[in-house]
């Protein structure tokens, strides 16, 4: 549970950190691009500490790291997008709800255990994670792009579904985790860099310290978030069905909890409800209740 534990505070990082970027004005995409290139060499460090030789080593699983760090950036524009086009909450909702793309692929792809206490638990999952992000702060006169957070929903899945796929199926090696996060992150660092030498050419690109800063405080946690995922995953704690939105709970609950205490933020009773349900979801899909 300690691995499930540390990579639940670790993503929450990653989210607290985003949420900080306003308010010691760091510019966001750039310190994302910093940020995959910190937490992709770090990835390969990590991956060369196993002390083992590339001589002879198989790179079956490059096109679906490619795949992936295709997926960083991209979902992390059509996000920024549609936070201004259908609002946080909207965007926020459609992020975490993918989750039961994973989880249910899990339960079909990989033959996991089908309970009906699973299902009712996943659905619980899906639920209050609606109601804790949920906010009556909606502009009626804003017409939802909706293309948008159906692309966030399939794709923030998919991207789950895929590393978990990875894991289960293609990468045995030690080194096979670290250089697979690694390739993932380069990919998007690569992407990331051919916008910003476009914006460059329109006038547009702007640099500072505060996003070189702001690139190493969320690159170097993030490949660990992923990594210990992915440990999760290898050393079978739990099904993957369970894994996932245990997760995924574990870091709304933490989010909202530190947006309470570090950024003020008012939540109302539907959030509390909501909070209440994401517990009640983790000790259905963890089997500490049973029925």
């Amino acid at each position: 549970m300690f691995i499930i534990f540390t990579a639940i505070l670790l993503n929450a990082w990653i989210v607290i950190i985003l949420k900080a970027y306003p308010r010691f004005q760091v510019k966001a995409f750039n310190a994302i691009m910093v940020n995959y290139f910190v937490a992709g060499t770090e990835s390969f460090l990590f991956a060369f500490s196993k002390g083992k030789s590339l001589d002879n080593y198989q790179i079956i699983w490059l096109p679906w790291a490619i795949l992936c760090g295709t997926l960083f950036i991209s979902l992390l524009l059509i996000i920024s997008r549609s936070t201004i086009a259908n609002g946080l909450a909207a965007t926020s909702v459609a992020n975490k709800m993918s989750v039961a793309i994973p989880a249910l692929s899990s339960i079909y792809l990989f033959q996991e255990e089908r309970t009906s206490q699973k299902f009712l638990a996943i659905g619980l999952a899906l639920l209050s994670v609606y109601l804790a992000t949920y906010t009556s702060s909606q502009d009626g006169k804003t017409k939802k792009v909706l293309w948008m957070l159906l692309i966030i929903f399939i794709g923030s899945g998919l991207l789950d579904t895929i590393i978990n796929y990875c894991q289960k199926s293609i990468l045995s090696d030690a080194m096979d985790a670290p250089m697979f996060v690694g390739s993932a992150f380069y990919t998007g660092g690569i992407i990331a860099i051919c916008i910003s030498i476009y914006q460059y050419t329109q006038n547009q690109f702007q640099f500072s310290w505060r996003d070189l800063v702001g690139g190493l405080c969320l690159g170097i946690p993030n490949f660990f978030s992923i990594y210990f995922i992915m440990k999760a995953i290898d050393d079978h704690i739990m099904e993957s069905s369970t894994l996932f939105p245990v997760i995924n709970i574990g870091v709304v609950i933490t989010t909202t909890l530190v947006g309470l205490v570090l950024f003020k933020e008012k939540i109302n009773w539907i959030n509390y409800l909501g909070i209440g349900l994401s517990i009640l979801s983790i000790l259905l899909l963890s089997q500490i209740i049973t029925f």
